[in-house]
């Protein structure tokens, strides 16, 4: 319940959604299982064997799973084919072994309200900013819900798009 409440005040405090934006982060760690997921299907199976990589029932892990997206199916425009879900480490006791570091760096974000498979638009505006931009696209894409408890009625939840971008995007902040 705190960390639901933690959530929704910061999402209260965006500002700005449906804007592309440069964003520094610094490193880091996640949980992730990689397989094809293009279907409702495919999420709930691999939900189950991220629940049992990071030991916490799905319950808990579904309103802060976030999708994968390969960068070259981001920049080929496949926007509907994800390669595998995720969970920032820190919200959940993972074993070591299973914890992999995302770089720090700048990101290409936008957070927009929408459902999951409505997500091509946000995708498709991230895509032409970076080609405006002349950026260079680094690693994985990721999608995650900000803050579950928190819905739009029909628009769905409030999503954060992150698009790792080489050091060139720094001259946008």
């Amino acid at each position: 319940l705190e960390n639901l409440r933690e959530e929704l005040i910061a999402a209260k405090k965006i500002d700005q959604t449906g804007k592309v934006k440069i964003v520094h982060y610094p490193d880091r760690k996640i949980v992730s299982i990689k397989g094809q997921i293009r279907t409702r299907l495919e999420f709930e199976n691999y939900l189950m064997k991220l629940e049992l990589k990071t030991g916490n029932d799905s319950r808990l892990l579904v309103p802060r799973v976030g999708l994968l997206m390969d960068k070259d199916d981001f920049k080929s425009g496949n926007y509907d084919a994800y390669k595998g879900l995720f969970v920032f480490q820190e919200d959940f006791n993972s074993a070591y072994e299973y914890v992999q570091i995302v770089p720090g760096g700048f990101f290409a974000n936008i957070y927009k309200w929408g459902r999951t498979e409505d997500s091509s638009g946000a995708l498709r505006q991230i895509h032409d900013f970076i080609d405006e931009n002349n950026l260079k696209i680094t690693g994985d894409i990721m999608r995650r819900v900000v803050a579950a408890g928190m819905r739009q009625g029909e628009n769905g939840h409030l999503a954060e798009f992150m698009v790792p971008v080489d050091d060139s995007a720094q001259r946008l902040l």
